[in-house]
Parts: structure tokens; C-alpha cells; sequence
């Protein structure tokens, strides 16, 4: 398609609200972060969701410090994207010993030599004790101080078996809001005229609410299976989204709906792993919020109820009170 190019999906994710909440609820709560592997010249290269050279765990970094394992690591990344591509969805084992998550993010008919896959940083998963004499292994042959090497590897991000398993739905998230995003430029290139785009037309704010797009994810307790994991995963993404934004228009209704359940069904689970009411968690975060705005002398207590997301100042006021025992001007004078 003349005008559409990697770049413009690049220049997308660097400034999409929704991608750079991916990133940052994946790394708070899966404890992962995310890259995109994409195709330069002859090599494939790893970049972050904001376009710039990625931060890679200090163990890759041990590797590539001599050429034979920055040339191992470069080849790595060629087989996992490609892997990706064709596979979809997978762990991969690269050639330190780790284990690397990918997903391609791409329409289906397009050319996978040049697609862009969205994976996550390295990890440890399983046994440590396994898998560092699994890393060990791999290490033979490298110019490596085995001592920093094991530091290094220990220092890697541990992910267990329900973590893994929500690592997984971040990265494919991330991958299908690439992907989406490809089909709207495209679309926008089709039906425009023009035989070109400019940055304004890669960086629309999503669609919908965002935590909405976010808990797609959670299918892990759309099925009834009663994994305890699994359900203790949601109540931590639910709580996870809710701290980084209280103020925005959080309901159970809402949340249940993306995340494919029944409201009542979704209030349950919450508060069975997190022993509080969903109510009450967001009503708690929000007066948490309210109390760092009002140290800004220059808000009016109506000014922080909205800004705290309670969009009636008398029920703020009321709920404020309950938890502090203080109306906000007399919490405010305490200060």
C-alpha cells in the first residue's frame, strides 16, 4: 500500500494512550516488559513501544558484550520474529537459556519477512535453579564472567505459571492494538487519496474506554473453571488499572462487560481475592487521590472531588468524612 509504511505503525505506538497503558499495567502487574522486534535493513532490531533502542534485562547485555554473543542475539531475534509470525502467540527459548514471549502484529495476508512482532523482555521461568544451569550451558563458547552472568540472571524478571499465562495477554494485546491500528492506517491511506500519511494521522486516541480494551484480556476468568490464579490475576489487572487512574469513569458494569461476565459474577471474584468491595476500592483510591490534591492550595474542594473522579462534591465530601473522620477543608487545614 503506497504511503503506508512500519514507521508510520512505529510512530502509532509511540504515541498511543492505549499501548503506553499496556506497557505500563503489564510491567506493574505481570512484571514484564514489552518490545517490538521489526525488520532494519538486513537484521531485526528490538525497540521499545515508543520507537527508541530498547532496555534490555542486564543478563542480555553480559551476552552481547562480545561479538560472538552479540552475533548469537542478533540471529535470536531474526528466528523468534519469524517464529512469531508463522506460529502466532508463543514462548520461545532464546540462545542465553531464557524465555522470550512474541506475537506478530500483523494482518493475516500480510508479508511476514516484514511484520512487526510484539514480544516481551527475557525472562526466568521455572525452576531458577534449572534454569540457570540451562543458561550456563547455553554460555558456553562466550568471553562471559560466569559470576555477573549469574547475577544477572537472577536479576531477570521470575515469572510463574498464572504470571506467564498473563504476560501472554499482554503481549497479544499489544499485538492486536497494533494490529487494528495497521487497518485503520490503511483504511485512512484507501479512503484519504492521498499517497501519503502524516504523524497526526498515526496517533488517534483509541476508540472506547481504554481499561474497556485493557480487560479483553481477561479471558482467563471468563471460563469457569474455578482457577483461583486465574481470578486473583483479573482482581490484580482491575486494581493495577484503577490505581494508575482513579478518576476515570470506573463501573462494575463496565468492567464485567469487557471482561465478558456477569456483574455480580466480577463483584464476587473481586472481592474473594481482594476482600474488599469493588466499590470500596475505588472509592478508597480515589480518596487517596483527593488527598494529594488537595496539598495544592490553589484547587477548590469541588475542584479536587472532579479531578478525583466524583463528579457530585456533597458525596465526595460525605465518603472524604467517613474515611478520614475530617470534612476536605478540615483535612485541608491540618496540612
Amino acid at each position: 500500500m503506497p504511503g503506508f509504511t512500519t514507521d508510520h505503525l512505529l510512530d502509532h505506538a509511540r504515541r498511543s494512550p492505549l499501548l503506553a497503558r499496556i506497557r505500563d499495567y503489564g510491567a506493574a502487574v505481570a512484571g514484564i516488559y514489552l518490545t517490538v522486534l521489526v525488520r532494519r535493513g538486513d537484521e531485526v532490531v528490538e525497540l521499545d513501544l515508543n520507537g527508541s533502542e530498547a532496555e534490555v534485562p542486564e543478563f542480555c547485555h553480559v551476552i552481547r558484550q562480545t561479538d560472538e554473543g552479540l552475533r548469537r542475539c542478533k540471529a535470536c531475534r531474526s528466528l523468534i520474529a519469524f517464529g512469531a509470525c508463522y506460529r502466532g502467540m508463543s514462548e520461545f527459548q532464546c540462545h542465553g537459556g531464557v524465555s522470550v514471549l512474541a506475537a506478530p502484529a500483523r494482518r493475516p495476508e500480510s508479508n511476514a519477512k516484514n511484520c512487526i512482532v510484539v514480544s516481551s523482555c527475557a525472562f526466568a521461568s521455572g525452576s531458577t535453579a534449572n534454569g540457570w544451569r540451562r543458561a550456563k550451558s547455553h554460555a558456553k563458547g562466550l568471553s562471559v564472567n560466569l559470576k555477573t552472568l549469574r547475577q544477572a540472571y537472577h536479576a531477570l524478571p521470575c515469572v510463574d505459571e498464572d504470571r506467564l499465562r498473563l504476560a501472554g495477554a499482554f503481549v497479544q494485546l499489544a499485538a492486536t492494538a497494533l494490529t487494528e491500528a495497521e487497518q485503520l492506517l490503511t483504511l485512512k491511506v484507501r479512503t484519504s487519496g492521498r499517497g501519503d500519511l502524516q504523524p497526526a494521522d498515526c496517533c488517534a486516541p483509541p476508540d472506547g474506554d481504554d481499561f474497556a480494551a485493557l480487560l479483553r484480556l481477561s479471558q482467563v476468568a471468563a471460563d469457569d473453571s474455578g482457577n483461583a490464579g486465574a481470578c486473583a490475576s483479573l482482581a490484580d489487572l482491575i486494581k493495577a488499572m484503577i490505581e494508575r487512574d482513579p478518576a476515570m469513569p470506573f463501573t462494575i458494569a463496565k468492567i464485567a462487560k469487557a471482561a465478558r461476565l456477569s456483574p455480580n459474577h466480577l463483584s464476587t471474584l473481586f472481592h474473594q481475592q481482594t476482600g474488599e468491595t469493588f466499590t470500596d476500592y475505588l472509592t478508597g483510591q480515589r480518596i487517596k487521590l483527593a488527598k494529594r490534591l488537595l496539598t495544592d492550595p490553589t484547587l477548590s474542594v469541588k475542584e479536587v472531588a472532579q479531578r478525583a473522579g466524583f463528579t457530585d462534591p456533597a458525596y465526595f465530601t460525605r465518603r472524604f468524612k467517613s474515611a478520614t473522620a475530617k470534612t476536605p477543608t478540615q483535612w485541608r487545614d491540618t496540612i
